[in-house]
């Protein structure tokens, strides 16, 4: 079973989208904090955002620059694709949307002469594990591979199961009569932009928690993101994706999800319950001078419903989002 996982989840090629210079290591004494932003740059470091205009996000990005994580180096080698090749189309009822494949939050408009650049989430990797008996007719969990993806993104389209710009992680399990094999609960960071999933190069386990930022300017055809592993305290440092031929960041919406993965017999992994937190995002006019911070307090709440699968968002305080997996929440 651990050698038919390694095999569904390798590499099919060293092709990337990243653009990712050669990792020069900052000086003992360099201070993020302090730093000019061209030692960011130099450094790999996120951007760091204005106090006065995106406090809340200055003060996630001092919190997790302070660490001082250990840089690694991105692979690049793309993976299969994720994300599932039909679904139901979503549908608006009040503030809530189903899906056939995904759950989480949207904010589906910027304000009036803004567009997004930012968005920024985080969470600990779910375990996956095996759905209730009793979502199934049969009361029988048919063997396969279970999983769950964990992203955040921009201009991310539901009813086309297009996640945009974005990264995440993806946990998934074996399960064979009836239980979860050993050895097959593994997970993985990842990136993607326009269908094709990128390795991140850094290595996750279940029960991690990740903090991700993705960043992209409205009109450009680059993007930015970032995806540090608090637990081992790692980081891939700033990886810049290109966009996919004709293809832009428009900035029209952001999203918090979770949902399925495609695959022979992938379906949706028991993940119990789990949580973003520190969900944020921005948008700013074109030329930068005005930028506005938002939280969940205006998005709509997206609610996975594909039987036997079930997953249901709640948002329990503006910046923090509940995730329950089948019959596991309200």
């Amino acid at each position: 079973m651990l050698k038919y996982l390694k095999k569904k989840l390798a590499p099919k090629s060293s092709e990337s989208s990243q653009k990712t210079p050669p990792l020069a290591p900052p000086p003992k004494d360099f201070d993020p904090i302090t730093a000019t932003n061209a030692d960011l740059v130099k450094y790999r470091y996120p951007p760091r955002p204005d106090k006065e205009t995106a406090p809340n996000l200055r003060s996630l990005w001092e919190r997790k620059v302070s660490s001082s994580p250990r840089f690694v180096t991105p692979s690049g080698k793309n993976i299969r694709n994720l994300f599932t090749n039909t679904s139901p189309q979503g549908v608006h009822q009040l503030n809530t949307v189903t899906s056939g494949s995904w759950s989480g939050a949207l904010i589906t408009t910027a304000p009036t002469g803004q567009t997004f650049y930012t968005i920024s989430a985080s969470w600990t990797i779910p375990m996956a594990g095996i759905p209730p008996a009793s979502a199934y007719k049969t009361g029988v969990v048919p063997d396969g591979v279970y999983a769950s993806v964990q992203w955040v993104g921009m201009d991310g389209q539901v009813a086309a199961l297009d996640p945009g710009l974005s990264a995440g992680t993806i946990s998934f399990c074996i399960v064979q009569g009836g239980i979860v094999a050993p050895d097959t609960q593994y997970a993985q960071a990842w990136y993607q932009w326009g269908g094709t999933e990128t390795y991140a190069g850094i290595d996750v386990s279940p029960g991690d928690l990740v903090t991700i930022t993705v960043c992209g300017v409205a009109g450009n055809k680059e993007g930015l993101i970032t995806l540090l592993n608090a637990t081992e305290n790692t980081t891939s440092g700033a990886i810049t994706v290109s966009a996919p031929p004709n293809v832009v960041v428009v900035g029209e919406t952001v999203a918090w999800s979770l949902g399925f993965v495609s695959g022979d017999s992938a379906s949706l992994a028991n993940y119990g319950a789990t949580f973003f937190y520190d969900c944020l995002a921005a948008s700013r006019n074109p030329d930068g001078s005005t930028v506005q911070e938002h939280n969940l307090t205006s998005a709509d709440i997206l609610n996975l419903v594909n039987p036997p699968a079930k997953s249901t968002a709640v948002q329990v305080a503006p910046e923090i989002l509940m995730l329950y997996a089948y019959n596991n929440g309200p």
